[in-house]
């Protein structure tokens, strides 16, 4: 494998690519920390803006480290031939990447901020809880211990 055909493919997986991946479950997860739903949901938004610009600059960036590697005719060509089309439909790709990733960080992050919303229960105190008063009930149980 010659120099280029290395760049190609270590081109792909630049650190765009993999902060796209990253960047929703983080917001997603830090609105829902957030505790209020206005602010959860402004984080998906946020989310799927910041996820829609990082995709495209990683697309961009990839095609500038594999253009910068090509030196001969042949490789500019097929540098031109597969990724100008990539770049044509980058906003496409990284729209639907964007929607489709904050979306799937969503639900759980919605279930996670309805979790940590809830207050606790309080259920109404029987004579059994009751703990004012020294004494266990007499449940029967002969290995309890006397009271």
């Amino acid at each position: 494998m010659d120099e280029f055909e290395q760049a190609w493919y270590a081109a792909r997986y630049n650190p765009f690519y993999y902060l796209g991946y990253a960047l929703p479950p983080c917001t997603v997860l830090l609105g829902a920390l957030s505790r209020s739903k206005v602010l959860f949901w402004l984080a998906s938004a946020a989310s799927v803006g910041c996820t829609f610009v990082v995709v495209c600059i990683a697309i961009q960036y990839k095609w500038e480290l594999r253009a910068y590697a090509a030196q001969t005719d042949e490789q500019m060509e097929a540098v031109a031939m597969n990724d100008t089309g990539n770049l044509a439909f980058a906003p496409i790709i990284a729209g639907f990447q964007a929607l489709t990733l904050t979306g799937v960080c969503a639900i759980p992050g919605a279930a996670f901020l309805r979790f940590l919303q809830q207050k606790p229960r309080s259920r109404p105190m029987s004579n059994a809880d009751d703990l004012s008063t020294n004494q266990r009930p007499d449940d029967g149980n002969p290995y309890q211990p006397p009271s």
